[in-house]
């Protein structure tokens, strides 16, 4: 696990938060005013140490979930009209999306130059 160098609470440090609250009869308080943390911070380890035994370890900033995320079926969509050489402008009106969802799904897909598309067929 990785702390920045300002952390206040590491694990052990959270396990003491909760040791003095629960074995040695400390106030919340007393607590935050010995370890210099807000008494906000002590509550949360004692709520978060009432939910199991992983409760000291940070947790993930990784989001739940990403409501603003493309569909597949757009992001397929948007592929298609593409190899059929369509403009930004052109996809965009067609599927009802902005044309910068457009731009974003076009350049991870790598289709956001004409020229990545295949070569068309040279004239004779």
């Amino acid at each position: 696990m990785r702390r920045h160098r300002h952390a206040k609470t590491t694990p052990s440090m959270r396990q003491l938060i909760v040791d003095r609250i629960r074995h040695q009869g400390w106030t919340p308080r007393a607590v935050a005013q010995a370890l210099g943390i807000s008494v906000r911070t002590v509550a949360t380890w004692l709520q978060r140490a009432r939910t199991g035994e992983t409760a000291f370890v940070d947790g993930s900033s990784r989001p739940h979930r990403r409501p603003g995320q493309v569909s597949v079926a757009t992001t397929t969509a948007i592929v298609a009209y593409r190899h059929r050489r369509a403009t930004a402008w052109a996809i965009s009106a067609a599927l009802g999306v902005p044309r910068s969802t457009d731009a974003r799904v076009r350049r991870r897909a790598g289709l956001n130059r004409l020229a990545r598309l295949d070569a068309r067929d040279a004239a004779v």
